[in-house]
């Protein structure tokens, strides 16, 4: 059974962030390559480049959860990812919360910032 980190890191993925340090894009705007996505509901965190920091990854990508701000350039860790999160859904009218998890999108190919029409 995989553990929530091989879920979220995968050694291919470990691998193309050494082609996409930190600041390797810099200056490409929406011709940068996204090189993996994340989800849960309505967010998402797209990654253009990242660095190992310790037992953890430092991104740098854009972070859309579809409300008035829009989507966002900025850095997020992947420790933000891991964990289960209490999402409120209604079952047989009656208001709960199911554990959810954030998950990598496994079928992800690399494609511009413009080509994923974000913005």
């Amino acid at each position: 059974m995989h553990t929530m980190e091989q879920q979220l890191m995968t050694s291919e993925l470990e691998n193309k962030l050494k082609e996409f340090k930190l600041y390797s894009q810099e200056g490409k705007g929406k011709q940068a390559k996204v090189i993996a996505h994340y989800f849960l509901a309505n967010m998402d965190w797209y990654v253009l480049e990242g660095n190992k920091e310790g037992e953890d990854f430092r991104f740098f990508g854009i972070t859309d959860f579809h409300n008035d701000f829009g989507p966002e350039y900025g850095y997020f860790m992947l420790s933000d990812l891991k964990g289960t999160f209490n999402m409120p859904v209604i079952i047989n009218g009656k208001q709960t919360t199911l554990p959810v998890m954030i998950e990598r999108d496994e079928y992800w190919e690399e494609k511009s910032v413009d080509e994923c029409e974000i913005f």
